[in-house]
């Protein structure tokens, strides 16, 4: 299904890891460099990457016909391609 954007993700076999893959967080699209991240460092990378938003901001898993799945500062995701997050303040009830 996403062809394109998997077949954009490069794999250094030699240590497992995905070197680039491409996700976006609150629709700013960026590039991460882990194969797993934990909720805080998705954040932190979303950060650097100039995304406005706080460390203390609730990390959101976006899924495509399902309600978006809460990640939590210290749960590790295998991260993927064309994944899409969405970040707002933890008393932010939209």
């Amino acid at each position: 299904m996403n062809t394109l954007i998997e077949s954009s993700a490069t794999e250094d076999l030699s240590s497992g890891r995905l070197l680039a893959i491409p996700i976006a967080v609150n629709n700013h699209h960026l590039v991460v460099h882990e194969r797993r991240m934990t909720g805080a460092e998705i954040k932190a990378a979303a950060i650097a990457a100039g995304v406005q938003i706080q460390p203390t901001f609730t990390l959101m898993l976006k899924h495509h016909g399902r309600p978006s799945e809460v990640i939590g500062d210290s749960e590790v995701l295998v991260m993927k391609p064309g994944q899409r997050f969405s970040c707002l303040p933890a008393d932010d009830n939209s």
